[in-house]
């Protein structure tokens, strides 16, 4: 038996697939919400990396904790 990932919470093999059958309409209105839902372009003002100038504002040391948050931005 597989053992489970690290990310899965139970074997896979252990919960097995219904029998259901889906229609092709079904798989239209997936499709059609995931399209709705995914976002190819992620430039803009939303997209901004912000967090290291407003944690420079509040902290007193901003100078060894910006280069922190730069390195993961």
């Amino acid at each position: 038996m597989r053992r489970a990932g690290r990310n899965e919470v139970r074997d896979p093999a252990a919960v097995g697939s219904p029998n259901e059958t889906v229609s092709q309409e079904e798989i239209e209105q997936a499709l059609a919400l995931i399209d709705r839902m995914t976002q190819d372009d992620l430039e803009g003002p939303e997209f901004t990396y912000t967090y290291g100038d407003a944690l420079a504002e509040i902290m007193p040391f901003p100078g060894e904790v910006m280069s922190l948050c730069r390195c993961v931005s």
